[in-house]
């Protein structure tokens, strides 16, 4: 199967917080244009820092110490790691653009909606007022929001939180990225509405040929709207693959409790199975697999040094010992 033109690849990705504590390790993965992929793992495992990565917007005391991040390929492509502000100025918005959960968060109180979409067409997109409000009213249509002229007089406070999340969404498109990267971006809606943001993430996707990085602790949502999957786990990756694959037959221990714990599909379950332990402390220093403390698989040869992902096949890799290479 031929692989799609890269859209982000980042390697060997090492990002530290704090007094040099490590919250992302050796994270190795690409994205395909047009594709969306899913990124998994209990809360602490380095989804978000590696996100904010992605876009420059790594906390005050994050770092990346090592590896590479590049957007786009050929002649546009852009080595983030090394982007000054004024590119990185260029890039948000037009090229990579990011949704987040608790969208009230990210919106002026004081201001109207269509006051703050129209902003963004205006300063950012070079549009004249009317024609940034016609965009506008046009965008929160696109999002799922048909009663546009009434919404986009609304203040924030006035508005749903799926409702909100859906004007967050129509910023995030509003000057047409190539990347979205969506960081639990339903994890605070009821079903029926997660349900309809994750459909039209996938219609957008579609019709705005978006690359999609979908950060989530659901397997469930990942195994509906994700062509590939990374899990991690500890600040690393510890498999990956295509979804139906990883979610049908997971190699690395990890993801296999993950899946226990899910039990996507089987309804039947009056009980969910649990991981024992906890994860390592933030930064904590271990010899070979940080997931061994909690493996019920674990033998001596998994903490005696580090553990390199191990092709399982040509698409798929996990982080474990156990794993046969391929011949």
């Amino acid at each position: 199967m031929s692989q799609p033109e890269p859209m982000l690849r980042v390697e060997e990705l090492q990002v530290s917080v704090g007094d040099h504590l490590l919250a992302v390790r050796d994270v190795s993965f690409r994205i395909g244009r047009g594709e969306s992929v899913g990124l998994v793992g209990e809360s602490g495992s380095g989804k978000t820092i590696t996100c904010r990565s992605v876009l420059g917007l790594l906390p005050g005391t994050g770092e990346v110490d090592h590896g590479s991040i590049r957007l786009g390929s050929g002649a546009d492509e852009v080595e983030l790691t090394r982007a000054r502000r004024s590119t990185w100025n260029q890039i948000r918005g037009t090229r990579v653009a990011a949704v987040f959960q608790d969208p009230a968060s990210y919106l002026n109180p004081s201001l109207t909606v269509g006051h703050q979409v129209d902003e963004v067409l205006r300063v950012r997109g070079g549009l004249g007022r009317r024609a940034a409000r016609e965009r506008t009213l046009e965008l929160l249509v696109e999002v799922g929001l048909h009663d546009a002229e009434r919404v986009y007089h609304c203040y924030p406070f006035e508005l749903s939180g799926g409702m909100l999340q859906r004007v967050i969404i129509a910023i995030a498109i509003s000057l047409n990225p190539e990347l979205l990267i969506a960081d639990e971006a339903t994890t605070a809606l009821d079903t029926v509405v997660q349900a309809e943001i994750l459909e039209l993430l996938q219609r957008l996707r579609r019709t705005h040929q978006l690359s999609l990085l979908l950060v989530t602790h659901d397997l469930a949502v990942v195994a509906e709207t994700c062509d590939r999957v990374l899990v991690m786990y500890a600040g690393q990756i510890v498999e990956s693959g295509p979804t139906a694959q990883v979610l049908g037959d997971p190699q690395h221990p990890y993801t296999q409790a993950l899946m226990g714990v899910a039990s996507i599909g089987d309804w039947s379950r009056r009980t969910l199975d649990t991981i024992p332990g906890q994860p390592p402390a933030a930064g904590e220093e271990m010899p070979g697999c940080r997931f061994a403390p909690r493996c019920r698989y674990a033998a001596d040869e998994c903490v005696q040094g580090p553990i390199q992902l191990r092709s399982v096949d040509a698409e798929r890799a996990s982080r474990c010992v156990r794993v046969a290479v391929p011949a």
